[in-house]
């Protein structure tokens, strides 16, 4: 479970990582409250969990109280990454200079924490390329949790001033402290920034959460946000699917966890980029074939989609009537490529044959069509 930035925030405050004054608002009225109380410059940024927000026109800055108001205007309902804002996190504008990424997740081929951080050096024309300087890792003892020699090193390594060292300390610790208390997987200050009055601030962070120990964080549980990704994963284990999803563009549903990766593996290796692992398990109906291909059609930046069963638990014609069943609920504007081999394949393929979908029974064919036909600008012609 993933939190969006401004909860990040309220816990990074909590563990006292400094961060920019600020709140979260969903309407333009308040943005424009907000602004006046921080003094009008301000910086805007929409809550939603997708990648690079800012170049999709997600995080914007205003000058003033009607600028702020007018941006907010733009930024709530719009789509970012196939997901609609609701909210945006209003914060003070901050001046900086030198710029650093800190993170701690869990290293599984180690079986332990691991510290990563370097320094972050802005390119191109508009500073929208990053460059890594001075990259650090090291693994963190669980029994003795994070050393301040640990802290010391990273500082050394990123050539930080000696003046910051105290800030930086006590900023990392709380990562730590963050990582260790919450039971995450993953956290990250990216930025962490010096910032013209000398002062060390986190101006953006993640935060992912082990869903299998939020039981002990009841509090947390019920930050989810419902209109996330993690919402699909939360959906999909409602049905019994297990669904990962993914930055690519191709969504997969797959029965059993051996093909879902194996086809999740074959997109990336053939230069394709998978949207999501779903494994459907043992589709006994048509109802829940339907169901994973909602889950996979609400993914954002599906362009294509790839359903390759093997019929055995699964029966394949189950699997062909819930895509036309699909077809015949919803108006689908994306390609369908299907493979299926095993049991009633045959039979399904036939059932197939009357839908607009691609239906392929050699699985390097399956790919390599999936791939062109995710990227218009291959010439694909759609289905």
């Amino acid at each position: 479970m993933r939190l969006s930035e401004y909860q990040t925030k309220q816990i990074f405050a909590r563990y006292g990582i400094p961060v920019p004054r600020g709140r979260v608002a969903s309407s333009s009225r308040e943005v424009s409250q907000i602004a006046e109380e921080l003094g009008g410059q301000v910086v805007i940024k929409a809550q939603v969990l997708v990648h690079a927000r800012g170049r999709l026109g997600g995080i914007r800055v205003a000058r003033s109280v009607y600028e702020a108001e007018q941006v907010s205007m733009q930024i709530l309902g719009m789509e970012l990454g196939g997901m609609p804002v609701h909210k945006v996190l209003v914060d003070e504008l901050i001046a900086f200079e030198d710029q650093y990424y800190i993170a701690i997740e869990t290293d599984y081929a180690e079986g332990k924490p691991k510290l990563t951080a370097y320094t972050i050096v802005r390119t191109g024309d508009n500073g929208n390329g990053v460059q890594e300087q001075n990259r650090f890792e090291q693994h963190i003892d669980p029994l003795f949790g994070l050393l301040e020699y640990q802290v010391r090193d990273v500082a050394i390594h990123l050539d930080l001033p000696r003046d910051h060292w105290s800030q930086f300390h006590n900023a990392v610790s709380g990562l730590w402290q963050v990582y260790w208390e919450c039971d995450a997987l993953s956290t990250e200050i990216n930025p962490l920034v010096i910032c013209d009055d000398n002062g060390l601030i986190s101006l953006d962070g993640t935060i992912d959460l082990d869903d299998e120990a939020l039981f002990r964080h009841l509090e947390l549980a019920e930050m989810r946000d419902f209109t996330s990704d993690a919402d699909l994963q939360n959906e999909a284990r409602k049905y019994g699917f297990n669904l990962v999803p993914f930055d690519g563009n191709i969504g997969t549903i797959s029965n059993g966890a051996g093909l879902a990766v194996a086809t999740v593996d074959a997109i990336q290796y053939h230069g394709g980029t998978a949207a999501n692992y779903l494994d459907a398990g043992a589709c006994h109906t048509p109802e829940k074939v339907t169901l994973a291909l909602k889950l996979t059609l609400n993914g954002p930046g599906v362009t294509a989609i790839l359903v390759n069963f093997f019929g055995g638990i699964s029966h394949c014609t189950a699997v062909a009537e819930g895509i036309k069943d699909l077809l015949q609920e919803v108006e689908v504007e994306i390609p369908i490529i299907v493979r299926l081999t095993g049991d009633g394949a045959q039979e399904a393929q036939q059932l197939l044959a009357e839908l607009p979908v691609m239906v392929i029974s050699d699985f390097s064919e399956a790919i390599h069509t999936a791939i062109q036909q995710s990227n218009p600008a291959n010439g694909a012609p759609g289905r």
